[in-house]
């Protein structure tokens, strides 16, 4: 069982039990299109990867779930000069992490991706990043996919492969934009 199992289906159950409300309105979520969205995300999950071109096959699951945010994004009126500045910043980190990955073998590149790309989230579009985050790891993929295929690094490429990696960036900004929204009230001092 993947991580991006795990996060698909336990997001909308925790929603539905009440657990995530507060973290949803927090990031101005809607509650049905919040479910919908991991609901959608299971369903294609068992999809298999569609083959393009004798060398270019996509992954079904994560197409949407990088993509799907973009329409959301589109309807709510929420693509500004931020998005387009986090966008070019990340497109700029998917080149230099090609260029490492050629020259080095990293084990933890992923990890520091998921860092990377939900603090990129966080720092541009604040209390709104978990629905951004998708929407970059979408870009940093279409990125490194495009920098492996002029570098003739792979053979086969599988577009949007990025359903673990966009699952925890969503679940990290989630809880960071909620950590951060909630009005930190202060103890009174005590009197002597």
């Amino acid at each position: 069982m993947s991580i991006s199992l795990i996060v698909i289906v336990g997001l909308p159950v925790l929603y539905l039990t009440g657990s995530l409300r507060k973290a949803t309105s927090a990031a101005r979520l809607g509650g049905t299109a919040f479910v919908l969205y991991f609901i959608i995300c299971a369903l294609l999950s068992v999809v298999p990867i569609v083959t393009v071109t004798n060398g270019i096959s996509v992954c079904a699951a994560g197409a949407f779930l990088c993509v799907a945010p973009v329409f959301y994004i589109i309807y709510q009126k929420g693509f500004t000069f931020r998005f387009y500045l986090a966008s070019a910043i990340t497109v700029l980190l998917s080149v230099s992490a090609s260029f490492v990955s050629i020259s080095y073998t990293v084990t933890y590149l992923s990890a520091v991706l998921i860092f990377f790309v939900s603090l990129i989230a966080l720092l541009f579009m604040e209390g709104r990043a978990p629905l951004y985050a998708p929407v970059l790891i979408g870009i940093y993929s279409i990125a490194e996919d495009i920098m492996a295929l002029l570098t003739d690094t792979v053979r086969t490429l599988t577009v949007f492969d990025v359903m673990d990696i966009a699952s925890l960036s969503f679940v990290v900004c989630l809880a960071v934009s909620y950590l951060l929204s909630r009005p930190w009230q202060k103890t009174p001092a005590m009197q002597t």
